[in-house]
């Protein structure tokens, strides 16, 4: 009777330890539900949780202007049309000098979105999104002055040209036209244009939509008379290793296949396209 209790014991203790086998090789529920329903934005790796903040230098007519708490413009608009495809609900625009942007060094926003044409030597220290706007570099000229005449490169030789720090327009006086007198530095765009409308410089370069906006802005005291093929393009600053840079461009490829981003661009600046070209 013992032997049969104890045989009876050990069938009992088996099932039941077949049973737990059995409730371990259960499926786990699938996570898919909970990934699908994440709230827009949680996968981002952004400075701030729910905010997708800017970095950019204040003003630039037509593309980003005043107030930096509500900014106008282009970049203004591509800035909300980015935080929207990628699910974000804030968007914080954060001043920083032009050439700031450039630095290796760790950054105080998620990305930069400031007029900067995509180069090689940039990309060494900074990563770039896809091209979101083509820009040529457009010819000012102070009205009345010297510049006004000009119909050619050739023409151009006895300027006195000026251009803003780190940009492309100072490498196109420098190595393209090669004026005869020192091209003369500006910190910021604000200074370059000052100094073009009262005169104390003939001519400068800059991007023809930036351009266009100054004249918008100074008709009095400020003309742009052609423009100079450069086959340049704007991209979205990162540094260097920045992870959001994939979802940024998948959300610059749907803002400019649902027509979004040629609809800014017809808004901001229209006309440009007629402009001539020199050589």
């Amino acid at each position: 009777m013992e032997k049969l209790l104890w045989l009876l014991a050990v069938a009992i203790a088996t099932l039941a330890f077949a049973g737990c086998g059995d409730d371990e090789e259960e499926p786990a529920p699938s996570s898919g539900g909970a990934e699908q329903t994440a709230e827009p934005g949680a996968q981002l790796e952004l400075k701030t949780d729910g905010q997708l903040t800017i970095g950019a230098e204040f003003p630039v007519p037509g593309f980003l202007e005043l107030p930096i708490e509500d900014p106008k413009g282009f970049e203004a608009d591509l800035g909300k049309a980015l935080a929207a495809e990628l699910g974000v609900e804030k968007v914080k625009w954060v001043s920083t000098p032009f050439s700031g942007l450039f630095s290796p060094a760790p950054k105080p926003f998620d990305m930069a979105i400031n007029e900067v044409t995509i180069t090689d030597e940039r990309a060494q220290v900074v990563d770039f999104s896809d091209p979101y706007f083509n820009a040529n570099q457009g010819f000012l000229v102070t009205k009345g002055g010297p510049g006004e005449a000009a119909d050619s490169i050739a023409a151009m030789k006895d300027l006195q040209f000026g251009f803003q720090a780190t940009t492309t327009g100072g490498d196109l006086i420098k190595d393209t036209i090669k004026p005869s007198k020192q091209p003369r530095q500006y910190s910021t765009l604000g200074a370059a244009t000052k100094a073009l409308a009262n005169g104390q410089i003939d001519a400068f370069a800059m991007d023809v939509a930036i351009g266009s906006s100054i004249v918008e802005d100074l008709p009095d005291e400020v003309g742009m008379t052609g423009q100079f093929e450069t086959g340049e393009e704007y991209g979205i600053v990162f540094q260097k290793g920045n992870a959001l840079r994939e979802q940024v461009n998948e959300a610059i490829a749907a803002i400019k296949e649902s027509g979004k981003l040629e609809e800014m661009q017809k808004e901001w600046f229209p006309g440009t396209e007629s402009l001539t070209v020199f050589e």
